[in-house]
């Protein structure tokens, strides 16, 4: 994985993040020897928190975009808004929680194009083991609002490593369920990763 974080400092009111990621792995198939793509996917997020009136809740405004070649998934594109309360704040451990609303915009190879309208239940907690290493761990749950929808489970868990004051490697677990994937397509996609990044 080749990830790019961006962490602007958090003043009194505002915090933004950014960060983008592309993931690309092959295997070989010990059978015939042939090598198959088994993870090509990329996928960019932004996030405007506002704190309000210098207190720990704060409104969110947030987006991910996506496309996986793999799940035939040409591209997902998830704008929302929303609450979140930051119960823990500190140089050495963070930890948030958040619910709002999203639209979900999902255009896949082999079938029609969806949108509908969902919540999101989310939280990210991170923890300083030592002055180089950061445990962090992510997740998202979006289920749809209208009758027969699906759900979407994004989470991760991991460490990450400073090299330099830019440059950091991230070992970690990532799971993407998907109530509703493309025909023929898994639900649950695991992937296990080790990759370098950098910070802007």
């Amino acid at each position: 994985q080749t990830r790019l974080v961006r962490c602007v400092p958090r003043s009194d009111d505002n915090r933004v993040t950014a960060s983008g990621s592309y993931d690309f792995g092959r295997q070989k198939d010990l059978d015939t020897g042939e090598k198959v793509t088994s993870v090509d996917n990329w996928t960019t997020q932004g996030k405007y928190d506002y704190f309000i009136h210098d207190s720990k809740w704060y409104a969110f405004a947030n987006a991910l975009v996506a496309k996986d070649r793999i799940q035939d998934l040409n591209l997902r594109f998830i704008p929302g808004v929303g609450l979140g309360y930051q119960w823990i704040e500190s140089p050495s451990m963070n930890f948030n929680t958040e619910a709002g609303l999203s639209w979900i915009y999902e255009d896949y190879a082999t079938q029609s194009t969806k949108e509908e309208i969902a919540a999101r239940l989310a939280y990210h907690f991170d923890k300083t083991l030592n002055t180089k290493v950061k445990f962090i761990h992510n997740m998202e749950y979006i289920p749809g609002l209208q009758a027969g929808s699906g759900f979407l489970i994004n989470t991760d868990a991991g460490v990450r490593a400073d090299m330099t004051d830019a440059m950091f490697l991230e070992a970690k677990v990532q799971l993407t369920f998907n109530s509703q994937p493309a025909p023929g397509k898994s639900k649950e996609d695991v992937q296990y990763i080790f990759g370098v990044g950098w910070k802007f």
